[in-house]
């Protein structure tokens, strides 16, 4: 799985560098389950 961030928040300004965390959660339709990832991101400028 890979995602492409580009360093801003939800209103759309640009973030400081840091560390983030991502969290992601999908449901599948087949079989009922939930898939949940945390991961941390770094971001350097």
């Amino acid at each position: 799985m890979s995602t492409i961030w580009d360093g801003k928040d939800n209103q759309g300004r640009s973030v400081s560098s840091g560390m983030y965390i991502s969290h992601f959660i999908a449901n599948s339709i087949e079989t009922d389950k939930r898939f949940n990832k945390t991961m941390k991101m770094i971001l350097l400028k």
